[in-house]
């Protein structure tokens, strides 16, 4: 069997194939979209809510009322409460 040539791009001046092109489209989509969502659960609090909303945690409130006080919707605050790197009230400041 007879190996075709492969065409190569140039890329930050390497060669580079149309796979390692889609592989590099990838990864940009997925950053680009992993910050939108980011972006959107972290957009309506503030430094102050967020810390209200972890004393609001710590006392034993529901995200349901968290979300009614807030006038947010309960799963933004869920997404917010039930991180697992959840803040330490001193990083909070």
């Amino acid at each position: 069997m007879q190996d075709l040539p492969r065409k190569a791009y140039e890329l930050q001046g390497e060669p580079v194939d149309l796979f390692y092109q889609a592989i590099l489209c990838q990864q940009n989509l997925r950053e680009r979209y992993i910050s939108e969502v980011l972006a959107l659960v972290i957009a309506p609090f503030s430094e102050e809510t967020k810390r209200q909303i972890y004393e609001w945690q710590r006392e034993g409130k529901t995200t349901r009322w968290m979300a009614d006080q807030l006038g947010v919707t309960r799963h933004k605050v869920m997404l917010l409460t039930k991180r697992t790197s959840w803040p330490t009230p001193t990083s909070l400041s």
